[in-house]
């Protein structure tokens, strides 16, 4: 990947990216576990703030990056 041309900062970028989506992956993973503890009763719903926005923000933020370089190209 180095000999791509890339910049260190661009390997940053890179990783940051997949890091995050590796947390987001991993979240999803376990909403779905939690979901069947809920099916099956043993565990309660709690009521917690949710900013919309900022959530489709950061699933669309690790991709910003890639875009612009595709537009530049």
């Amino acid at each position: 990947m180095l000999d791509s041309g890339l910049h260190s900062d661009d390997l940053s970028e890179i990783i940051k990216n997949l890091d995050e989506s590796a947390e987001v992956v991993l979240d999803l993973v376990n909403d779905l576990l939690s979901h069947d503890k809920i099916k099956e009763g043993t565990m309660s719903l709690e009521k917690t703030p949710l900013s919309l926005w900022g959530l489709i923000e950061n699933t669309i933020e690790p991709f910003q990056t890639q875009v612009r370089d595709l537009e530049e190209k």
